[in-house]
C-alpha cells in the first residue's frame, strides 16, 4: 500500500497506464509498415511510378496509401501487387482508426496538460480547461505550419516554384492527392514519410477540435468534469489507504483490453 504522507496522484498513474496505447500504436505501425516494405521490395518491378530507393519507396508508398492520400506516383500495376495492395489498404484502414481516433485523442490530452502548465492567463484558460475556441486556433496554427514547411520544402529541394509547391502541400494535407504533383527525389520521399504522419495527426486535431466547437464543447467539459471528480475520489481512496496504486493499474488495463 501507499504511504498516507506521499501518494502518488491518480493522473500520474492514468498517464502511466495510458503508455501503453502509445505502445500499441507503434506496434501497429511498425507492423503496417513492415508489411508495406515486404510488399513493395519483394515485387519491385510489378509497381509503376517514379523510383529513387527501394526502402525508402516503399515506406513512401506504404505511407501515402495508409495516409489516403494518394498521389499514384507509384502504383500496383500487376494482379498480385494489386491484391497485396488491397490487402495493405484493409490493414491501413484499422491501423489507421486506432492511429487517430485513440492516440491523437490522448496525445491532445497531453499537450493541453503541457500547455496549461505554461499557460494560466484566464484569457486563454477557463475552469482549469483551455477555452475552446483557443485549442481550435492552435490547430488552425498547426495546419498553416504544416502547409508552411512542406512548401518552403518543396521549394528548396523537389525545385518546385511557389505555386506549385503550396498547391502540393495544401492538396497533402488535405489528403486530395490528384496525383499531378507529388513528392519524386529521394529526399523529398523521406521527408514525406515523416510529415505525412505529422500533418495526418494536425488535420485530425483540427477536426476534433472543430466537432468540440460546434457543440459548444458542453458533451467534452461535461467527460472533463466526471474526469476531474474521479480523480479527486481516486486520490481520497489512496490517502484512506483503501487502495493502492496496483488496483488502480489493474483496472485501466482491464478498461483498456475492453475497448
Amino acid at each position: 500500500l501507499l504511504r498516507k504522507e506521499s501518494p502518488t496522484p491518480p493522473s500520474a498513474a492514468v498517464i502511466a497506464v495510458s503508455k501503453p496505447i502509445l505502445t500499441v500504436a507503434l506496434i501497429l505501425l511498425f507492423i503496417y509498415l513492415t508489411l508495406g516494405v515486404v510488399t513493395y521490395t519483394s515485387i519491385p518491378n510489378q509497381f509503376s511510378g517514379t523510383k529513387t530507393n527501394v526502402i525508402v519507396d516503399s515506406l513512401y508508398f506504404s505511407i501515402v496509401t495508409l495516409a489516403t492520400v494518394g498521389y499514384g506516383d507509384i502504383a500496383p500495376s500487376t494482379t498480385k501487387s494489386k491484391v497485396l495492395t488491397m490487402v495493405l489498404i484493409i490493414i491501413g484502414f484499422f491501423s489507421l482508426e486506432y492511429l487517430l481516433n485513440r492516440v491523437v485523442t490522448h496525445l491532445l490530452d497531453l499537450q493541453e496538460k503541457a500547455v496549461m502548465a505554461c499557460i494560466k492567463t484566464p484569457l486563454i484558460v477557463e475552469e482549469g480547461r483551455i477555452k475552446t475556441k483557443w485549442k481550435m486556433c492552435f490547430a488552425i496554427l498547426a495546419l498553416v505550419l504544416c502547409v508552411i514547411v512542406a512548401a518552403l520544402f518543396l521549394y528548396r529541394y523537389e525545385k518546385l516554384d511557389l505555386v506549385d509547391s503550396v498547391y502540393l502541400s495544401l492538396v497533402s494535407v488535405a489528403t486530395v492527392g490528384y496525383g499531378d504533383k507529388a513528392f519524386e527525389t529521394l529526399v523529398g520521399r523521406v521527408f514525406a514519410v515523416c510529415w505525412i504522419l505529422a500533418s495526418s495527426v494536425s488535420v485530425t486535431s483540427f477536426f476534433y477540435y472543430f466537432a468540440e466547437t460546434r457543440i459548444g464543447g458542453s458533451v467534452m467539459h461535461e467527460s472533463k468534469a466526471e474526469n476531474g471528480k474521479a480523480e479527486f475520489i481516486l486520490l481520497k481512496l489512496l490517502e484512506a489507504e483503501k487502495i493502492s496504486e496496483d488496483d488502480i493499474k489493474q483496472v485501466l488495463e482491464e478498461y483498456e483490453r475492453s475497448g
